[in-house]
């Protein structure tokens, strides 16, 4: 067992490179995909993903995503916020939900939570190497 104290879950919960316009927190969830790439963070209003390829969607398209979790498949309806380049053939892309109800935004979150606990996990697997 690892003697070090435990991850600071702040740092996975906030992003520190990027400002937080969103009115909700976020949450780092890097092991939920779409077909578009993974995604990095979700709140309760939107995500972002990180993409690869050689078409990027205009800003302000609205589209279905299919978003790939542990217990499944969800999908949801999202407008293209922004869209920023990263490298070649990479950009981040921020989605907002479009008429998200309760009770799949808790589903979304509750998906997002359980990425989170998955990469603590294996962070703490790797202290103890």
């Amino acid at each position: 067992m690892s003697m070090r104290p435990r991850q600071d879950m702040t740092r996975l919960l906030q992003d520190s490179k990027h400002d937080d316009r969103r009115r909700h927190g976020r949450i780092r969830c890097a092991t939920l995909t779409t077909r578009f790439g993974i995604i990095e963070d979700m709140s309760a209003s939107g995500m972002r993903v990180t993409c690869k390829g050689w078409r990027k969607p205009k800003i302000g398209t609205i589209l279905n995503v299919d978003i790939k979790h542990p217990k499944g498949i969800a999908i949801v309806e999202c407008q293209i916020v922004w869209i920023k380049k990263v490298g070649l053939r990479k950009y981040e892309a921020a989605f907002k939900f479009i008429d998200l109800d309760p009770e799949h935004q808790r589903d979304l979150l509750a998906a997002a939570q359980e990425s989170l606990r998955q990469m603590s996990i294996a962070q703490d697997r790797i202290d103890l190497i």
